[in-house]
């Protein structure tokens, strides 16, 4: 089924001096307007965050301030600061955002922390959880440099599109969803991690990979709203280019609200897609990103903000009522599939050992014979 959206443009080129102003978090004052974070950048090698006001019909209203340096990182590298993503909890509100090397490609870490009104940022914590840690480690030795050098893939650490909520004051994020998810909870300000919770279930979304995107909402009905991006491959671009482009997709799914936080229902189609015309970046993917979601009570509709083509910023409304109709039960797996998922990791790294042997064995023989 497709969705009834409303779709608002957020003139900010003016607003902060950028070319390109793009994957936007919003969350809402006591005042009913709200405050924005968003990427910045005139180039590829260029990361900034973007804060400041809009009132409550999505218009700009105050520049607050940019954030161009990471407080975590503290100058020991070129770092660019993406994907800001936002929620409040108890008045207070959280920010969390990735980092990634603008001199050495591919190192990718998710920051964690708070924020005021006036943009100031505190509390940060790199997660020690699977890459996330040693992406901002190996990207600390690397240093400071003025050149820009792609590593070999076998070195890329990259860990983002994490969903971070918080229950019953404890953190917990959301690491990866599909038929597998793995939610983990963490200590804040602390960072050291406590537990880990993994569910499965027969999912089925036909759109991609689930991937990252705004933080989950739990809702009056007592679920969880997460609503992800994908992408599939874009079979027909109107602007091609001579390698594989894709299309993004905004879903949502909905899972319990206590662990191990299963995934429960999901809706079948995309809410939002990105557009098969219009201006596309240099690498020609036709993208739409959520930063943030807001439950209006009064209209009992959702807002979405969402980054369009990198290059953009939109906010997207549609009713409630349409996402309970295009929610779809998930149901379970069975024991031997799961035990297939989790064994074939580790049979791919015996294979991977094995045919090293082998060539390993195979070329000493073929040395002797030669000799």
């Amino acid at each position: 089924m497709g969705f009834n959206v409303e779709v608002i443009d957020l003139d900010l080129q003016g607003f902060f001096g950028y070319k390109y102003i793009f994957n936007p978090a919003i969350v809402r004052n006591d005042d009913g307007s709200f405050l924005l974070i968003c990427r910045l950048q005139d180039h590829l090698a260029e990361g900034y965050l973007g804060i400041g006001l809009l009132d409550n019909k999505f218009n700009p209203l105050q520049a607050t301030t940019i954030v161009r340096y990471s407080p975590s990182m503290m100058g020991a590298a070129n770092v660019m600061l993406e994907d800001p993503r936002a929620f409040v909890h108890e008045g207070k509100i959280y920010l969390y955002h990735v980092e990634s090397g603008s001199s050495f490609y591919y190192f990718c870490y998710t920051v964690f922390g708070m924020m005021n009104k006036d943009g100031f940022i505190e509390g940060q914590v790199i997660l020690d959880y699977k890459k996330n840690r040693k992406a901002f480690n190996a990207l600390k030795s690397l240093g400071l440099s003025n050149e820009k050098k792609t590593l070999p893939q076998e070195d890329w650490l990259v860990d983002k599109n994490w969903q971070f909520f918080i229950r019953d004051d404890k953190y917990y994020s959301i690491y990866q969803a599909g038929q597998k998810n793995e939610v983990f909870r963490f200590d804040f300000p602390s960072g050291a991690i406590r537990e880990k919770y993994v569910s499965y279930n027969n999912l089925q979304w036909n759109y991609g990979r689930i991937s990252g995107g705004a933080p989950p909402v739990l809702h009056g009905d007592g679920d969880y709203y997460s609503f992800f991006h994908s992408w599939s491959e874009w079979k027909d671009p109107n602007d091609s280019r001579p390698w594989l482009q894709r299309k993004y997709h905004i879903g949502v799914y909905v899972f319990e609200n206590a662990p191990p936080f299963s995934i429960r229902k999901i809706a079948s189609s995309p809410i939002f897609s990105g557009s098969d015309t219009g201006e596309l970046a240099e690498w020609g993917h036709s993208v739409v990103f959520p930063g943030s979601a807001l439950f209006d009570h009064n209209t009992r509709e959702w807002i979405i903000a969402l980054g369009w083509n990198d290059q953009q910023s939109k906010v997207i409304r549609f009713s409630h009522e349409e996402v309970t109709k295009a929610l779809v039960p998930v149901t379970n797996l069975s024991f031997l599939f799961i035990l297939k998922k989790e064994l074939n990791p580790y049979l791919r790294l015996i294979k991977k050992a094995v045919g090293k042997i082998y060539r390993s064995v195979k070329t000493a023989i073929t040395s002797i014979n030669n000799n």
